[in-house]
């Protein structure tokens, strides 16, 4: 999780997201914290395609943080999640899972063909 290598540790925040306890929310925050203190001042180069991995692993960390099944990403905790974005892409989507906690958590279930169904609890995929 606190290597050096993006693609490492975007696969480390993707494994902690879905199967980390409630311990691994502080070393996603940790983890991202650093990745903003580094790519905060220099955004743009994100777009450039040798640093690719290093966009995607932002991005990778803002979803575990915000969707990690062990622990809750309320809406303080969203509003700190949008402060440590750096791309529009990124704030973007935290907006969204915003919305969905405006008039208290959302529910929605989606049905595709009558027998599956995929519900969602406000930034939440089951």
């Amino acid at each position: 999780m606190q290597s050096s290598d993006p693609v490492v540790a975007r696969d480390g925040a993707e494994a902690l997201k879905g199967w980390g306890t409630a311990k691994a929310e502080a070393l996603l925050w940790k983890r991202l914290e650093l990745w903003h203190e580094q790519w905060n001042v220099q955004a743009a180069q994100l777009l450039h395609p040798e640093n690719r991995d290093d966009e995607v692993l932002g991005t990778r960390l803002v979803e575990a943080i915000a969707q990690g099944i062990a622990w809750l990403t309320d809406p303080a905790k969203l509003r700190r999640l949008n402060a440590l974005c750096v791309s529009h892409e990124q704030h973007d989507q935290v907006a969204r899972m915003e919305d969905n906690w405006k008039d208290g958590p959302k529910l929605e279930i989606i049905v595709f063909r009558h027998n599956v169904f995929w519900p969602h609890v406000t930034q939440y995929e089951y």
